[in-house]
């Protein structure tokens, strides 16, 4: 985390007047995961949950309900089979301490930041919104997940084939809470 500290020096950040907003995809995306979240927490960062972090804190959780996030010799599927991104999933869940896991539990889908001056309101999201549906109406999956959307029905998709939802946002007024 030695460059992101020098990234936030040449910046100039002052964390008694600035604040770091994380947009999800912290965890699962490199190496060192659970140093992402540790710098994060140490700048009492605000962060929304992405698709990966919420892959992850399910795997946990059920791990820990199932009894076996110590125990690894249930990681092989039935297929005696494993993918690559499950093993590094169950690793990371397995390598996330109680507090890690807890902070990133308590991130939320949608941060509505509020008004800022000169942008207006302003919401945090990993995925995408559905323009013209409340952000306490929204669907959580597509909000983590969402990166096109359908012009005729409005329904978002994963899928990278479609209209970016971005674009569509400009031409379409978000409701608030």
């Amino acid at each position: 985390m030695v460059i992101v500290d020098r990234l936030l020096e040449e910046l100039l950040f002052d964390p008694t007047n600035d604040h770091l907003i994380f947009t999800g995809n912290m965890i699962s995306q490199g190496p060192n995961s659970t140093d992402v979240v540790d710098f994060a927490r140490k700048y009492s960062a605000s962060c929304v949950r992405g698709n990966n972090e919420d892959r992850v804190l399910v795997m946990r959780h059920n791990m820990i309900e199932a009894q076996t996030l110590t125990d690894t010799s249930s990681d092989q599927y039935l297929d005696g089979q494993s993918t690559e991104q499950a093993k590094n999933e169950r690793d990371l869940a397995r390598a996330l301490s109680d507090e890690q896991s807890e902070w990133l539990d308590a991130c939320p889908v949608i941060l509505n930041v509020g008004q800022i001056p000169t942008m207006g309101q302003v919401a945090v999201v990993h995925g995408g919104l559905i323009p013209g549906v409340d952000l306490n109406h929204q669907d959580p999956y597509s909000v983590m997940n969402m990166l096109t959307i359908d012009l005729d029905t409005h329904m978002p998709s994963p899928e990278r084939d479609g209209m970016m939802w971005t674009k569509v946002s400009s031409l379409m007024t978000f409701c608030t809470m």
